[in-house]
């Protein structure tokens, strides 16, 4: 009985203290996990606090960023002002759309822009028949059994060229085909065309041809970037242009081809540069330029 009882004892001895030392290692485990976790959460704290530091910091140099550029901007409209001032002083540009009431803000914009450089404008918007001749024409084709369109492009160009309104224009005005702004009291000395893409390519070449056999210059300008860009042909047809004519390079780029350089310019694959150089012509040839020609 003594032995099987200090037997018992014994075991009992040893079962308390295994079971003693692991209640202390599980809580001793335990609080090395909540420490891990207090460490983590405030290692992640910090992080933030560094990232919202960061993000603030950040802002504020955004902020001075857009500021310096509205500043930069603001400095190069200025530049460019003066820069185009009185370049085409005396010289009489009419400004041509074929896309009606689509492009009327674009016509607006660059009207009100030439009018900074000194040059007289006037500006007509061309409203295409409806029907099938819009159908055809959105192709890139003029419809031969409706002649319209090419008589009032040929009376359009006759009034530029020898001034005042024909009767044709007249009465297609009246019909609220065409809008102009300033009629065509004198001769026109180069023509804008405010291109539509490889969709009115149709009207812009019997535009050019008959403005070209009538001895005006023609400047073919696209706004934006078009997918379906003319400005390939307008060169096929000996016609300077400029594409992206909304930006700062396009508006300069335009005023040097119409004060007489001549070249393909913009930021597309038919370009050769941004800007003509030298950007203005020579005063004794600069004005004396038309398509064909070679400003010296």
């Amino acid at each position: 009985m003594n032995v099987k009882y200090y037997a018992f004892l014994m075991v009992g001895i040893f079962l308390a203290i295994g079971l003693g030392m692991m209640i202390g290692m599980t809580l001793e485990d335990k609080n090395i996990v909540e420490n891990q976790q207090t460490q983590m959460i405030q290692q992640i704290e910090d992080h933030f606090t560094r990232l919202r530091t960061e993000t603030e910091q950040l802002q504020k140099s955004m902020g001075s960023m857009e500021e310096q550029n509205n500043q930069l901007y603001e400095l190069s409209s200025t530049l460019m002002t003066e820069v185009v001032r009185n370049k085409l002083s005396g010289i009489q540009v009419g400004v041509i759309s074929f896309a009606g009431e689509k492009q009327k803000e674009d016509v607006g914009e660059l009207c009100d822009f030439l009018q900074q450089t000194g040059a007289a404008v006037q500006s007509t918007i061309v409203r295409l028949p409806s029907s099938d001749g819009d159908r055809t024409a959105s192709q890139g084709k003029v419809p031969k059994e409706d002649p319209t369109i090419s008589a009032v492009i040929e009376s359009l160009v006759f009034s530029m060229r020898f001034g005042g309104v024909t009767p044709l224009l007249q009465e297609v005005e009246d019909l609220k085909m065409i809008s102009h702004t300033g009629g065509y009291e004198v001769p026109i000395d180069k023509i804008l065309l405010i291109g539509q893409g490889s969709s009115g390519m149709a009207c812009d070449r019997l535009l050019i041809q008959h403005a070209l056999k009538a001895g005006i210059p023609v400047i073919a300008v696209e706004v934006g970037d078009r997918k379906d860009s003319g400005i390939g042909e307008y060169k096929k047809l000996g016609v300077s242009s400029v594409d992206h004519v909304e930006t700062m390079y396009g508006k300069l780029a335009m005023v040097s081809l119409l004060a007489g350089n001549q070249g393909n310019f913009g930021y597309g694959a038919e370009s050769q540069t941004q800007l003509p150089s030298p950007l203005f012509p020579e005063a004794d040839s600069g004005s004396a330029a038309t398509n064909g020609e070679k400003a010296q």
